[in-house]
């Protein structure tokens, strides 16, 4: 093997290392809480930056305006709109951090301050953005190979996306369904229900899935949190494997209960209940 081709294998000998070595590192800083709510009355609100790892790491915070969106399979991701037009519910242009850069020491906390400037003329309703906390800690250093003189070492920025809801005068909410279907795959019942939002807030809640057979037994059940911004089509896979042929009936409820949640955070909104009869081979 030649001398380059020697430095090219301990080169990527060495990222694979680092990939191990700084994958604890990856969430050294915790952010809390994992949605964070204003409003007209005081426009502030507060998280916590917590350093979880034994170096210091160097933390900034900007907005972007992101809501989750789902595509025809129903698995749902985090859509960024880089550009918002002016009649997209984004705040991601007038919410400021306070301090917007910091450096967090080993096992500290910091407080950061979310201010809310919102336009004089802002309508009712409900605006959204995400705070994106990136993190730095020192270099990695790796290794050094003393003949060449090659050193190697990594610098990791984390991001951690937190979502940033601004309430403006009177808001509501509430969701309808536009659809209920199922399929099987495998030993697994894939439900896909879908969702649209009414009101001029987003619905925070949760999908219940409970399966019974024909005596009214359960059978199988599964939650899932929902956040539905305008439209979403929910997939939910209930594992059926161990249940006999035979008729069911899946019960399909979604309301605004939400465990992880601040109840004062959550809008109320009456729940909805729909039944699909399944049919297990």
């Amino acid at each position: 093997m030649s001398r380059s081709s020697m430095i090219r294998t301990f080169r990527m000998v060495f990222l694979l290392a680092a990939m191990l070595l700084i994958a604890p590192l990856a969430e050294a800083i915790v952010v809390a809480p994992h949605h964070t709510f204003l409003d007209h009355r005081t426009r502030s609100s507060v998280i916590y930056l917590h350093n979880t790892a034994t170096e210091p790491e160097e933390v900034s915070i900007s907005f972007v305006f992101a809501y989750p969106v789902s595509d025809s399979a129903g698995d749902v991701s985090v859509v960024v709109v880089e550009e918002p037009t002016a009649d997209d519910p984004s705040a991601a242009g007038w919410i400021r951090a306070y301090p917007r850069r910091a450096l967090v020491a080993p096992g500290e906390t910091r407080a950061v301050r979310l201010l809310a400037q919102p336009p004089a003329d802002l309508p009712e309703g409900e605006y959204w953005a995400r705070a994106v906390v990136s993190s730095r800690g020192t270099q990695v250093p790796l290794e050094e190979i003393d003949t060449t003189e090659v050193r190697v070492g990594l610098t990791l920025e984390v991001r951690t996306v937190v979502p940033v809801t601004y309430r403006n005068g009177d808001v509501y909410t509430g969701v309808v369904f536009t659809g209920a279907d199922h399929s099987l795959v495998g030993d697994s019942l894939a439900v896909k229900v879908g969702m649209q939002r009414t009101g001029n807030a987003a619905f925070l809640g949760t999908l219940h899935l409970l399966l019974e057979d024909a005596s009214g037994n359960a059978a199988a059940e599964e939650h899932r949190l929902v956040a539905v911004y305008h439209d979403l089509l929910k997939k939910v896979v209930v594992p059926v494997g161990d249940l006999p042929t035979g008729s069911y009936t899946l019960h399909i409820r979604v309301d605004t209960e939400r465990s992880d949640l601040d109840p004062a955070n959550v809008l109320p909104s009456q729940a909805l209940e729909t039944s699909l009869e399944i049919q297990l081979p």
